[in-house]
């Protein structure tokens, strides 16, 4: 259990089911947010997400979509593996926890000792994708080699991404996400049409009228 991720969330303004979910994901993660929690196992009184909650598979998910769109926590399948939900101390779009290591749009701030351990850092790097230039954590549904592919297309057209503009443009793609539409999308949309900012009014007018 840990118990600066309780503590983080006890006051949480979030629907009752969701509340109840990122609570019992809080209790089962380890010190560094990290839990492989199942929603349901397949031996009877193994625990998991249903034994816990008392909630179905369906509810699970849906609160578990829910609470990653909002930021509060991120998700990585494993193929053939329990996937890892790694909590973040805040959601991006409210004010950080006074004790926050890991401020709102995921950005994890120095020191983080899980980053500066060779062996767990690798492991967590495979958990959940990181910018390799301001080691802010991606929206979800979005994968490291066409954000990598998206800094490579702006060190050609301007020259690179400073950290700080690197946060800026992860924070308009988790506000793209919380609007309901694809970070990832829009990407391929800035490397399409040759955009090298993130415009969330702009993208998401486009993704939406695509779909209509």
């Amino acid at each position: 259990m840990a118990n600066k991720y309780l503590n983080a969330h006890w006051k949480t303004a979030l629907p009752t089911g969701e509340k109840f979910i990122l609570i019992a994901l809080c209790d089962a993660a380890d010190n560094f947010g990290r839990t492989h929690i199942a929603i349901r196992s397949r031996q009877p009184g193994r625990d998991c997400l249903e034994l816990r909650t008392g909630l179905g598979k369906p509810t699970i998910c849906a609160h578990l979509k829910s609470l990653e769109r909002r930021g509060y926590i991120v998700r990585k399948s494993r193929p053939g593996k329990t996937s890892i939900a790694h909590v973040m101390l805040s959601g991006w779009i409210n004010e950080p926890h006074e004790d926050a290591k890991i401020q709102p749009g995921g950005s994890l701030s120095e020191p983080n000792p899980l980053l500066h351990s060779k062996k767990e850092g690798r492991d967590f790097e495979q958990a959940v994708d990181i910018c390799p230039i301001c080691k802010q954590l991606l929206p979800p549904r979005l994968t490291i080699e066409l954000w990598r592919a998206f800094l490579s297309f702006r060190e050609k057209q301007i020259g690179g991404t400073e950290p700080e503009a690197a946060k800026s443009l992860i924070k308009d793609l988790f506000l793209i996400a919380d609007r309901g539409c694809s970070p990832d999308l829009a990407l391929r949309l800035c490397l399409r049409n040759g955009w090298h900012d993130v415009s969330p009014v702009k993208l998401c007018k486009i993704i939406r009228e695509r779909d209509v």
